[in-house]
């Protein structure tokens, strides 16, 4: 992608609101499901053209917007592998529900955590497989996280909660954001907001 370039600092949230097609294409970019040019993205003074896929996504978490959900619980799809236990405990797993507004949805569901949530959450609504994805999203390791509309099923009255409830999550924890939106509750919460055509990112973590 021919442009310009944006830089973002550590610590900070950015929102990039570009068109479909600019905006799946750096998602793509950014989640290493395509191999950067020289010079497209660098990450802490590194050129990504350098270094394995696995590398970037050491550094970034950048689901695409149609993420996957496993078969299983709503327990297990807070694992980005879907296996097992949730590290971090109890604690760690209810910051990452209140601040993706998961928490409402459990609550309401039989089975609560272990409910089961289908074949990529055939048994769940849209908004409810966007909040599982969230805070599975939220609860990585990586020092930047990347979001691809992830609210777009949700009603503006949660999205707005969430939207507030997630930047603080993660300002608390000083991770780095990337929000590709058009939305305004999620822009609103961005401490600089970029609208691109096309770009030519360099990201730094």
């Amino acid at each position: 992608m021919a442009g310009r370039r944006i830089a973002v600092a550590s610590g900070a949230i950015v929102g990039i609101r570009a068109d479909d097609a600019t905006a799946t294409a750096l998602c793509d970019l950014l989640g290493a499901r395509r191999a950067p040019l020289r010079g497209e993205l660098v990450l802490n003074g590194h050129d990504a053209s350098m270094l394995s896929a696995d590398a970037v996504r050491r550094m970034l978490f950048a689901p695409p917007h149609e993420a996957v959900l496993f078969s299983g619980s709503i327990r297990d799809n807070l694992h980005v592998d879907g296996r097992g236990a949730v590290e971090g405990g109890d604690a760690a797993v209810m910051a990452a529900m209140l601040a993706s507004g998961l928490d409402e949805v459990v609550a309401r569901l039989p089975a609560g955590l272990d409910e089961a949530v289908g074949d990529n959450g055939r048994r769940l609504s849209g908004g409810q497989r966007q909040r599982v994805l969230m805070a599975r999203a939220l609860r990585t390791g990586q020092a930047v996280l990347v979001l691809h509309e992830p609210t777009t099923a949700i009603d503006p009255v949660t999205e707005a909660h969430i939207a507030r409830s997630a930047a603080a999550y993660l300002r608390a924890r000083g991770r780095t954001a990337v929000l590709i939106t058009a939305s305004p509750a999620l822009l609103g919460v961005c401490d600089e907001v970029v609208s691109v055509a096309a770009l030519r990112p360099e990201a730094r973590a």
